[in-house]
C-alpha cells in the first residue's frame, strides 16, 4: 500500500480541480434536468396543438397497403393508380391493390422520385436518372455539383422541375434533361429566397407548365412558371390548423385535381408536415378547407410523410415508421360512393 505523501504541485493542481469540475458537473446537471423540464413543456404544448376537432376532418382512410421495403423514402402514384416507391436502393412497382408487379436496383437511394407517361425520374443527391419503363433504358444526366441534394421532382408533358436543397433553386429541364430555366427567386442581402434548413424542399407539377412549390423556412406555398415568372404564394407561421407550425413547414406537397361546380378544372393542395405529423387540404388561393389525416394516425416524430394523388381523388400518404401506404378519399365522396 502506498504510504500518504505531501503532494506536488502538479498534485496540488489536480487537487483544486476536482472539486471545481464536481461543482460544474452538478451546475451541468441541473441544468440538463432544467432542459428536460422545458422539453416537457414544449410537448404538452406540442399535444395541445396536435389535437383535432372530428368536425374538419373531412377524408377518411380507405385501406393501408404493406410496403415491402425496409426504408421507403418516396412516392409517386400514375393515372392508372399503379404505385411507385423507393427505398433500400429498389424502385418497386405495385398495382392498384398493393400486389407487386416489378422491381429495378438501383446504384443507390433515389431521395425523390416522379412519373409520368412512361418515364420515371429518380433524384440522386447531385444528379438524375431517367427510366424507361416499358424498354428500361436508364438516361443519367448531368451532375449539379458537390453542394446540391435533391430532395423532390415532378414532371409533365413538357418539363421536369428539380427542386435542390442543397443549393436552393429550383431547375426546370425539358424531358430529355436540358436545362432550360434556373429558378433561384430574388435574394437580398446574401439570404436566398428559397429558405431551406433541413432536407425538405418539395415540388409539383401542373399541367400548364406552371408548378408548386414549398418554401418552408417561410412557411409557404408558392406557385411559378416554368419561365421563372412568379405567380403567387400563400401560408403562414403559427399554431392554429391553417397555419404551419415548427421551424419549418410544410415539407411535403402534392396536387388533387378538384371538379366542383362552382370551382372547375382547379387544383387542392395537400400539405404534410413534420413536428406535428399531419396532412391538410388547401384550396390553390391558400383557404384552408379540412385535415386529411391527424396526428393521431401517426407515431410522435415522424418526418417522412411523402405524399401522392390521382385523378379519382385518393390521397397516399407514405408512413415509412409503419412501412405501409395510408390511402384516403373525401368522405363526401366516400359517403356517395357507398
Amino acid at each position: 500500500m502506498k504510504m500518504c505523501r505531501k503532494p506536488n504541485r502538479k498534485n496540488y493542481r489536480k487537487m483544486i480541480t476536482l472539486p471545481a469540475f464536481f461543482f460544474i458537473s452538478v451546475f451541468f446537471l441541473f441544468s440538463c434536468f432544467e432542459e428536460k423540464r422545458e422539453q416537457n413543456v414544449l410537448e404538452s404544448v406540442t399535444g395541445e396543438l396536435s389535437e383535432t376537432n372530428p368536425s374538419i376532418i373531412c377524408f377518411k382512410e380507405v385501406c393501408t397497403i404493406p410496403v415491402p421495403l425496409l426504408s421507403p423514402h418516396g412516392i409517386a402514384v400514375g393515372e392508372d393508380a399503379t404505385m411507385y416507391i423507393t427505398g433500400d436502393r429498389k424502385l418497386i412497382i405495385m398495382d392498384k391493390d398493393g400486389n407487386l408487379e416489378d422491381q429495378l436496383k438501383l446504384d443507390k437511394d433515389a431521395l425523390a422520385l416522379a412519373v409520368f407517361s412512361q418515364n420515371t425520374y429518380l433524384g440522386y443527391a447531385d444528379y438524375v436518372e431517367k427510366i424507361n419503363l416499358l424498354t428500361k433504358q436508364r438516361y443519367t444526366w448531368a451532375p449539379l455539383g458537390e453542394h446540391a441534394l435533391i430532395t423532390s421532382i415532378a414532371a409533365n408533358n413538357d418539363y421536369v422541375f428539380v427542386a435542390d436543397a442543397g443549393n436552393h433553386l429550383v431547375y426546370c429541364y425539358d424531358t430529355e434533361g436540358t436545362l432550360k430555366k434556373l429558378i433561384t427567386g430574388e435574394e437580398k442581402n446574401g439570404i436566398p429566397h428559397f429558405m431551406i434548413f433541413s432536407p425538405y424542399f418539395d415540388i409539383a407539377a401542373c399541367p400548364d407548365n406552371t408548378f408548386w412549390v414549398t418554401n418552408p423556412g417561410r412557411f409557404r406555398v408558392e406557385h411559378w412558371s416554368a419561365k421563372g415568372d412568379f405567380l403567387s404564394q400563400w401560408g403562414s407561421p403559427g399554431g392554429g390548423i391553417d397555419t404551419f407550425s415548427g421551424c419549418c413547414n410544410p415539407v411535403h406537397i402534392t396536387l388533387l385535381p378538384t371538379y366542383s361546380e362552382d370551382n372547375k378544372g382547379s387544383m387542392a393542395i395537400i400539405t404534410a408536415e413534420k413536428g406535428i405529423p399531419r396532412v391538410k387540404q388547401y384550396h390553390d388561393s391558400g383557404d384552408f378547407r379540412c385535415i386529411v389525416a391527424p396526428p393521431s394516425l401517426f407515431r410522435t416524430g415522424t418526418k417522412q410523410l411523402d405524399l401522392a394523388a390521382n385523378a379519382n381523388g385518393r390521397v397516399y400518404v407514405l408512413d415509412p415508421e409503419n412501412n405501409i401506404i395510408r390511402v384516403f378519399e373525401d368522405y363526401s365522396t366516400f359517403v356517395e360512393a357507398r
